[in-house]
């Protein structure tokens, strides 16, 4: 019995006898598992199997506790530690963040009737021009664009190379085009800081494409404003982290100031910011809300489902206006919530136009658990390959006459003056490769390989010391105070015998005052959510405890990681057997967004 069940079981009933309270114990250890792995809620019925009790027998014990209040469509009853929602099991806390995010959506689910008039017919006419005469946007570009004009909260989803990035830089030209009075406020996210800088770099990319390309719209606008760096930022920075606290500056009593508001990477949202950040949108100040993610991808380090549960809860196109004033402000444990008909629209991009190769034809046949093809692929492709797994197998890859590491050494390791390269091409030059584990620890780990391949590279290159030119670091813990963020990647620069560690976004800090870190030849899969490399190496042990945690959602977001080449070291049994493995989440979310004219 851990101690937080322990000091639980204290306020119990004490009706319980002794062997019921160790029962109870063991049921409140099992919930705290599954938030370990993912989970905002347990399955009665699984705990009910692992305790060796019936379903039944089980619903007894929790109401006999006085621990557990229940939720059904109609009664409520006063607040508990736990929650029983439709055969889940909830600590409370977890079952009011989906409550809030369920209740915020529907309020955010309002239909724009009004934009269809002339400006916005003579705007899309544009796009539409566009569309024949360069690709651009396509047909499912154009449809998420204007889906997304017509409705207050919208998704857009879809894998790497749909055009994500383009279907957003578009849609806020035409956005800002109706917003005729005056300049909207723009503020786009993501969960981490390297996906923010990406996702800056990609709509500046996009831009620059425009320009080159004498695309024949009027975007000097929206070049202005999103060169500006300060319409970009993590979640936490946009909302306001305030140190030692757990609540940010932005909630429902100081909402954001802000018109439109685009968050990307969206599947990597933990369920508590995701309901912190709906907390702090003003359905009567912001206009957009527009969610960019690839639903296929891993769901959050952090427990829940949120982002898959609002695109799976996708309600066709019934675009019923929304009485909202009927609604009332939830109170949780006292009385029944009723909600109108509400909808949004989820737009799919499934169209890629980065990579039509055998690396995207291995994706699709993950998600699709196509092993067939697959094997095929892995064992006749010169840009998805797979090698024995094994440390000489893989160092020998990275290190042979053109691999990755030897390519890496050369054009940076070792360089007296590192001032000689540019941020950019620095960076450019580390995102080349990159090797990804399913975890840190293990012989086939992140920590291990790391030491393995810097050892290596010291070796060659006759260097001694700890800090190095092209040495990269990645950052595991938030510093606000510093402007750093877990999973932020640094790479070393020597000037003048001083090592500094510089950041895609400008930022120079010594290693002393860096947050903790560890190299980052080698990452986890989790840390690679919202990055591209040239070349991917992916680990797959097939000991037990080290390979315990691959997915079919892991593989995919690992193989999209890929641009160009593609190493995948293990068995091809063992990687069929992985595609087969769905990860599954458990979570009233979908329930709770289902619920329309009822009590959640």
């Amino acid at each position: 019995m851990t101690s937080f069940s322990g000091e639980l079981i204290k306020f119990a009933s004490q009706e319980l006898s002794i062997n019921e309270k160790q029962i109870l114990g063991k049921v409140i250890d099992q919930i705290l598992v599954d938030l370990t792995l993912g989970h905002s809620c347990s399955s009665l019925s699984a705990i009910a199997d692992i305790i060796g009790y019936s379903l039944a027998e089980l619903q007894t014990l929790l109401k006999k506790s006085d621990l557990v209040g229940e939720y059904t469509d109609n009664i409520q009853i006063a607040a508990k530690p736990l929650v029983i929602y439709h055969e889940l099991l909830y600590i409370t806390r977890y079952f009011a963040y989906e409550f809030a995010i369920a209740h915020k959506v529907k309020l955010l689910s309002k239909y724009y009737g009004q934009n269809d008039g002339l400006p916005f017919s003579r705007l899309f006419q544009e796009l539409s021009v566009l569309s024949g005469k360069y690709g651009l946007p396509n047909s499912e570009q154009l449809a998420a664009i204007k889906e997304s004009v017509f409705n207050q909260l919208s998704i857009i989803t879809g894998g790497p190379g749909t055009g994500k990035t383009t279907t957003v830089t578009l849609l806020l030209w035409l956005l800002i085009k109706l917003y005729d009075d005056r300049l909207p406020v723009i503020k786009i996210c993501a969960p981490t800081g390297k996906a923010a800088n990406r996702v800056k770099e990609s709509i500046t990319g996009t831009l620059e494409f425009f320009s080159k390309s004498q695309i024949n719209i009027d975007y000097q606008i929206l070049t202005q404003l999103l060169t500006n760096s300060a319409h970009f930022s993590t979640i936490h920075k946009l909302l306001g982290y305030q140190q030692n606290k757990i609540y940010f500056k932005h909630d429902a009593t100081n909402p954001l100031e802000v018109d439109i508001l685009i968050i990307d990477e969206s599947s990597m949202i933990g369920l508590p910011l995701f309901g912190k950040l709906l907390d702090a949108i003003d359905p009567q100040r912001t206009r957009h809300i527009i969610f960019l993610g690839d639903r296929n991808q891993l769901s959050s380090v952090e427990e829940g489902y949120v982002f898959a549960s609002l695109v799976n809860n996708q309600n066709g196109n019934d675009r019923k206006q929304n009485t909202l004033d009927k609604v009332v402000q939830p109170d949780l444990f006292n009385q029944p919530i009723l909600f109108d008909n509400y909808s949004y629209p989820v737009s799919q991009l499934a169209s890629s136009n980065r990579n039509q190769g055998d690396i995207a034809s291995l994706a699709t046949a993950v998600l699709n658990e196509d092993t067939v093809l697959a094997t095929r692929i892995l064992q006749q492709s010169k840009d998805a390959l797979l090698h024995s797994l094994s440390i000489g197998s893989i160092m020998g890859e990275l290190f042979a006459v053109d691999g990755a590491l030897t390519i890496y050494a050369k054009r940076i390791f070792g360089t007296a003056e590192a001032s000689v390269f540019e941020y950019g091409e620095l960076f450019n030059h580390f995102n080349q490769h990159i090797v990804l584990c399913a975890t840190n620890v293990g012989r086939f780990g992140t920590l291990n390989l790391n030491l393995l391949i810097e050892k290596k590279l010291k070796l060659i290159l006759g260097i001694n010391q700890e800090w190095y030119t092209g040495r990269p670091v990645l950052i595991m813990s938030n510093d606000y105070s510093l402007g750093i963020f877990n999973g932020d990647i640094g790479i070393c620069q020597i000037r003048n015998d001083q090592p500094y560690i510089v950041f895609p976004n400008g930022l120079e800090l010594i290693p002393e005052i860096l947050p903790q870190y560890q190299l980052a030849y080698a990452m986890t899969i989790h840390k690679s959510q919202g990055s591209e490399y040239q070349c991917v190496s992916i680990v797959l042990p097939e000991s037990s405890g080290e390979a315990a945690m691959y997915s079919r959602e892991l593989i995919y977001t690992a193989i999209t990681r890929a641009k160009q080449k593609l190493k995948i070291f293990g068995k091809i049994d063992y990687f069929n057997k992985i595609i087969k493995a769905k990860l599954a989440r458990n979570s009233g979310l979908e329930i709770m967004l289902k619920s329309t004219r009822e009590a959640i």
